[in-house]
């Protein structure tokens, strides 16, 4: 019995063979596709792998399977992006602030100001003589969404021009019948005011009233016991979400260890060729102006030491905004329609601020990115987008073309000295050769959609991985000049030490040349190759101004009968 079994088993075995045999054997040839590298792609197009298999498809067993005849599929390999690490989130204290505020788990803030409403705030328009530009400005600021809880708007007049005084004056009174929930008041600086002498020689420049405006109208405005105010100047329009940015921020300017400078409406490099998001903010330390708005505690920190002349250049250095970022919106909520001005012409309008997209979408709200722009987690995700990001090798091209050629996603173009300036023009970016929209020395560029583009100041950038950075030599020793006049080389050479210019991007700082010059006016970025410098010459405009550059790139042989200067000297 058991014989006969197993015979009868084997006996049905083999039909089932013999029919699967059949029925595969009577399907065409299948050709497997062939996944390959792109680089492997021309080696071995002449690729055929017939599989011995008959029958449907395995890949796609409802699709009829193509002809004998046909090359096989090649597809090039397409690498996979790096995985990035997701912010810790979880740990955030401002995902609690979101999840616990009342106001906002009732979505309250779609139509009201959750904060700003509760804190007593103001709108400040700066104003001189251009009044076809203020209009257009007042009648805007009115019209906002959610400017009936601000309550608030003082206009501010530098010096007593009477037509600009007649049309506020009529304005103001028209104003309050036609907007009776709004508080307006009309200040005005007048230049015979000024108390603040001026270096002898020097003369009394658009910029120094600009900036003896500023502190005045600040001044002012914070008296009145204003715990935030948002500043704007008669060209700057505000687009339709403008106060409901500035109200999602809030909170974090309130605490000490977000490190909040100001909140800024202004991208400089909101341009039309990148794929920015009405949804997403950034942090930088380079400060943005052009419609900005800043709280009560920091204003006690900067107002005592508020500068004579350039007011925008102070806000700029390092031992003003102590490392401290601004909230900046990816797509700027203010566009700049002042084509004339004191610091501003046709030609720089075109080049500069033309190009400046701004948001139209009156509905966007910020809550959701608060968790995101908390300082260490932004932190900890710019380093993690660093550290997985194709670094551009030194010997390559930057171009629109290379960037473009490469497959990976996020790409560092590492910089040193006044390298940014050649980036920026192989790019062909119309911008200032400066590091605005920088943090900690990380410029992020939405290049596309699907690629990003860092570039990274390498000798200062504490968010570069360590094996990319460019460090200092150790042999490096800072010597300052003994006299104006003198060249880096003679400076060195006193010392029995050579100048190496390589090692000027440890020189060229605020903070380091603070250390060796008193700087009484503070420091300011400047064009020249005898920079880093201290102005000992008392007729010229930076007296007493310790100046370094963002745009020139140092020589050891460049000297300046003006200034005095700091050196890198190696043995």
């Amino acid at each position: 019995k058991t014989f006969r079994f197993i015979l009868i088993g084997s006996i049905g075995l083999y039909a089932l063979c013999v029919c699967y045999l059949y029925f595969v054997l009577s399907e065409p040839n299948v050709q497997t596709e062939v996944f390959i590298k792109e680089d492997d792609v021309k080696r071995r197009q002449h690729i055929r792998i017939p599989t011995k298999l008959k029958g449907r498809s395995f890949q796609n067993p409802i699709k009829k399977p193509p002809p004998t005849n046909v090359a096989p599929i090649v597809t090039p390999y397409k690498e996979k992006p790096p995985k990035v690490a997701t912010p810790k989130v979880e740990s955030n204290k401002w995902t609690r602030f979101i999840a616990e505020n009342k106001d906002i788990k009732e979505k309250r803030y779609l139509n009201d100001l959750i904060h700003l409403s509760k804190a007593k705030t103001t709108i400040l328009i700066l104003t001189h003589k251009r009044i076809h530009y203020l209009k257009e400005v007042l009648k805007s600021v009115t019209q906002l969404n959610g400017i009936e809880q601000i309550g608030s708007i003082i206009i501010s007049q530098d010096d007593n021009d009477d037509h600009m005084k007649t049309f506020l004056t009529n304005w103001m009174e028209t104003s309050k019948k036609q907007f009776p929930q709004i508080h307006f008041k009309y200040l005005q600086h007048l230049h015979s005011s000024i108390k603040v002498s001026t270096p002898p020689g020097q003369k009394r420049g658009a910029t120094f009233f600009i900036s003896q405006h500023y502190k005045f109208a600040l001044t002012q405005a914070f008296n009145e016991g204003n715990e935030y105010v948002i500043v704007l100047e008669d060209d700057i329009m505000p687009s339709p979400d403008f106060l409901f940015y500035f109200d999602a921020f809030a909170p974090m300017m309130r605490d000490v260890n977000e490190q909040i400078f100001c909140i800024s409406s202004w991208n400089d490099l909101a341009l039309k060729e990148f794929a920015l998001s009405d949804e997403r903010a950034f942090r930088t330390q380079f400060f943005p102006g052009l419609g900005w708005m800043i709280h009560s505690s920091i204003w006690e920190d900067i107002g005592p030491k508020w500068p004579t002349d350039e007011w925008d250049y102070f806000m700029r250095v390092e031992t003003t905004h102590k490392n401290r970022d601004c909230i900046v919106p990816e797509l700027s909520r203010t566009y700049n329609i002042g084509k004339s001005g004191a610091t501003m012409n046709q030609q720089n309008y075109k080049t500069l601020i033309e190009s400046i997209r701004h948001n139209t979408n009156p509905s966007v709200r910020f809550h959701k990115q608060i968790p995101l722009l908390s300082l260490s987690t932004y932190d900890h995700s710019m380093k993690d987008d660093l550290s997985n990001s194709l670094i551009l090798p030194s010997n390559e091209r930057v171009s629109k073309d290379t960037i473009l050629a490469k497959s990976a996603s996020k790409i560092i173009i590492p910089y040193h000295s006044n390298g940014l300036l050649y980036i920026l023009r192989n790019l062909h970016i119309s911008h200032p050769a400066e590091p605005r929209t920088h943090h900690d020395h990380v410029i992020r560029l939405p290049f596309t959609k699907s690629k990003t583009i860092y570039l990274v100041q390498s000798a200062k950038s504490p968010l570069l991985p360590k094996q990319h950075a460019y460090l200092p030599s150790p042999q490096l020793t800072i010597v300052k000049a003994s006299a104006p006049d003198q060249s880096c080389d003679d400076v060195c050479a006193a010392q029995h030490l050579h100048c190496d210019a390589s090692q000027f991007d440890f020189v060229n700082d605020c903070a380091i040349l603070q250390k060796y010059f008193p700087c009484e006016r503070g420091c300011k970025s400047e064009i020249g190759n005898e920079i880093p410098v201290y102005v000992t010459h008392p007729h010229d405009r930076s007296y007493q101004k310790c100046l370094f550059t963002w745009l020139s790139q140092p020589t050891c042989g460049a000297h300046h009968s003006h200034t005095t200067r700091l050196c890198p000297c190696k043995r």
